[in-house]
C-alpha cells in the first residue's frame, strides 16, 4: 500500500468537496432547465385547452343569443306586417320598407303592442314616430 501524506489527504478531500459542489452546481441547472421547460409546455398546453373551451362556450353562447334575437325579430316584424295588413290594409303595408330596417328588438315590440291599442293608422304612426326618435337618420347604423 502507497502512503498517503496529510497534505495529500487535504487535497483529496478538497477535491472531493470541490467536484460534489460543482456536479450538485450542475445539477440544479441542468434539473432547473429541464423543468422550467416541461413547465412551460404542459402550461402552454393546458392554456390552449382552457382558452379553446371558453372561446366554445363564449361563441355558443353569442351565437345563441343572436339566433334568438333573430328570431324573435323576425317573429316581431311577421307580427307587425300581418297587424298592418288586416288593421289598416294596403296603406299599413306600404310602411313596411321602413319597418324591416328596424333592428331594435324594443322598439319593434313596441310596434307590436301598438297595434293592439291603436285604433287608425294615423296613431299607430304616432307610437311608431315616438318609438323611432332615437333612431339614426336614414343612411347611418344602428347600434
Amino acid at each position: 500500500m502507497t502512503y498517503i501524506t496529510s497534505v495529500e489527504r487535504i487535497g483529496m478531500r478538497r477535491g472531493l468537496e470541490q467536484g460534489l459542489h460543482e456536479g450538485f452546481e450542475q445539477g440544479m441547472q441542468q434539473g432547473m432547465q429541464q423543468g422550467m421547460q416541461q413547465g412551460m409546455q404542459q402550461g402552454m398546453q393546458q392554456g390552449m385547452q382552457q382558452g379553446m373551451q371558453q372561446g366554445m362556450q363564449q361563441g355558443l353562447q353569442q351565437g345563441m343569443q343572436q339566433g334568438e334575437t333573430t328570431g324573435l325579430r323576425q317573429g316581431l316584424l311577421a307580427g307587425i306586417e300581418l297587424g298592418l295588413e288586416l288593421k289598416y290594409g294596403s296603406e299599413g303595408i306600404a310602411l313596411l320598407p321602413d319597418i324591416y330596417r328596424i333592428e331594435d328588438v324594443g322598439i319593434l315590440r313596441a310596434l307590436h303592442e301598438g297595434l293592439k291599442v291603436a285604433p287608425t293608422l294615423s296613431e299607430w304612426q304616432r307610437v311608431y314616430r315616438t318609438s323611432t326618435l332615437a333612431l339614426p337618420a336614414q343612411g347611418e347604423k344602428q347600434t
